[in-house]
């Protein structure tokens, strides 16, 4: 899972937020977010429903963002190579 990544993007890039407003923003401290961004610490459901609701994008968007090749069994992954550009580009008009 890529929570890491994706929570620090929309952090820096959609929020242009520091990691300070940010934690706050979501009432986490500021090294709970340093370790989620850095994949130290897996978020729970309720600090993902704060950050989705803090960024302004729908739950079910949010965690499919967070899926990665790395996630897929191999025999399923021919069939996530095909999928996966269409589900990123249905997530993207919502998380970006």
């Amino acid at each position: 899972m890529r929570y890491g990544e994706v929570i620090k993007d929309l952090r820096v890039n959609k929020m242009k937020q520091t990691q300070k407003a940010f934690a706050k923003g979501v009432n986490i401290s500021q090294v709970y977010l340093s370790m989620i961004e850095s994949n130290k610490v897996e978020p729970t459901i309720e600090i993902v429903t704060k950050i989705s609701k803090h960024v302004n994008v729908l739950l079910p968007a949010l965690y499919l963002s967070f899926i990665s090749e790395d996630d897929i069994k191999p025999e399923k992954l021919e069939h996530f190579k095909v999928l996966f550009p269409i589900m990123e580009a249905i997530v993207k008009q919502y998380v970006h």
